[in-house]
């Protein structure tokens, strides 16, 4: 792994652009097509499944799909030669000739751009469809993290249910105990109120969780294009684990294979030949023409009378508008630089990115452990040892209260912690532009 980060670091320019060609041909994308069938409307989807639908047929990665495929045809006519004109004219008064009256005309006509005119309008659409090409991945890239955020959305309501469900079952049972303590004069019915309360504060809790994950689910088929009648599987997140790459490391993979900053850099071509068609607009053109005449019989003979004649000729355009093709040119060029300075900022606003995502991972994931590992199974303890002791009249019931609601909140920190190192991986791969493999093989609930 070393020696491959440290190849990647060392790579030339020159490296990284074939790294980039590679990879975008590695990928072999798909139109989709080619993807797989949709899913049964009864059939209940992972998040994997869900991944693999939106990759398919997501609109707007279709969206960008098709205008690819529309620039990558028009790259392919866009560099032909003008249609040649065909006229036919029709003397209503033939023109009388020395050898007969000139009764018909047919002509033909062919414009010739000037050379590498042509070529440069070719590159121009071509490296705009390689941009396209780069925008398709780069759109499914998007469509992938906000998948994901959604899901990961709905993920926390089904465990945020799920442990509010938990603490109000606990509630339920303290309840008993406290009325029976009321009855033997044990508790106060300031107990016995205050439970009352604080379980239809979480009853209430439950029915606004419950209500929203519908919008949250909703919210994942919106996002994947997915039927409003979909099932959705039990939400699983993939377990977390330390990221394995450096951050240098992943902004050279960045610069190299992200699907921006590639598709940039085909923009900035198609900007370059695009300057290059302007400054051959003020180069004439040429056009190419050949005349046949229909003579009729003359009145007397003559030599060579009633013989058709035939003419060749040539046109030159003249761009003599001297602002008019400076200003054309002036546009090109203008609109070349602003290429130039938008790839530079997307760079620079990447690599600032790709920081702060690593960063919000690698909190997240410290935070999880925090809670996992220490702060969740110490305020467990807490309110088995509070409970025991309320039990043995040594706490009074604020207290157990108050430790039930520690342990719940710490709980959900714990969830929210899972869910932003998930969301904060998915944002570090949607902007690297390739799977960082830091998941491991099984999925599982964060306990």
């Amino acid at each position: 792994m070393n020696s491959i980060q440290s190849i990647v670091r060392t790579l030339p320019a020159a490296c990284i652009r074939l790294l980039a060609c590679s990879a975008v041909c590695a990928s072999a994308w798909a139109s989709p097509s080619d993807q797989s069938e949709r899913p049964a409307p009864d059939s209940a989807l992972t998040l994997v499944d869900v991944l693999d639908y939106a990759h398919a047929f997501a609109p707007s990665v279709r969206a960008a799909d098709a205008a690819y495929e529309s620039q990558r045809e028009t790259a392919g006519h866009i560099g032909a030669w003008p249609d040649p004109v065909l006229s036919y004219v029709y003397f209503v008064e033939p023109i009388q000739t020395r050898v007969g009256p000139q009764r018909q005309r047919f002509s033909l006509k062919q414009t010739v751009p000037w050379f590498g005119t042509t070529g440069a309008r070719k590159e121009s659409a071509r490296a705009k469809a390689q941009a396209l090409q780069e925008g398709v991945r780069a759109t499914w890239l998007g469509v992938s993290l906000s998948v994901r955020r959604a899901y990961a959305t709905y993920y926390y309501l089904v465990r945020e249910i799920s442990l509010t469900r938990e603490s109000a079952d606990l509630l339920r049972l303290w309840e008993s105990v406290v009325r029976s303590r009321y009855r033997a004069s044990l508790a106060s019915h300031p107990d016995v109120m205050r439970t009352e309360i604080e379980l239809a504060r979480l009853t209430d809790r439950l029915r606004a969780l419950e209500d929203r994950l519908d919008v949250a689910a909703e919210r994942v088929r919106a996002e994947a294009g997915l039927s409003a009648d979909q099932p959705l599987a039990d939400p699983v997140l993939p377990a977390t684990q330390s990221l394995n790459w450096p951050r240098d490391s992943l902004i050279v993979w960045a610069r190299a294979v992200s699907p921006d900053l590639v598709a940039g850099r085909f923009e900035l071509e198609s900007r370059d030949a695009s300057v290059r068609v302007a400054t051959r607009s003020s180069v004439p053109n040429l056009t190419l023409g050949v005349d046949y005449y229909d003579i009729g019989t003359p009145d007397q003979p003559v030599p060579s009378g009633g013989t058709d004649a035939w003419a060749v000729g040539v046109s030159l355009n003249l761009p003599l508008w001297i602002g008019k093709n400076g200003s054309r040119n002036d546009d090109a060029r203008a609109d070349y630089r602003r290429s130039e300075y938008e790839l530079e900022d997307m760079q620079r606003q990447l690599e600032a990115s790709i920081h702060e995502a690593v960063f919000e991972y690698t909190d997240a994931l410290a935070r999880l452990r925090l809670y996992r590992d220490a702060l969740v199974p110490k305020a467990s303890q807490s309110l088995g040892a509070t409970y025991s002791a309320y039990q043995g009249g040594q706490a009074n019931f604020l207290d157990l209260l108050q430790s039930q609601r520690e342990l719940l909140a710490l709980q959900l920190e714990e969830q929210r912690a899972h869910v932003d190192a998930f969301v904060g991986l998915a944002r570090t791969e949607a902007l690297v532009g390739r799977d960082l493999h830091t998941t491991e093989s099984g999925d599982q609930h964060a306990n």
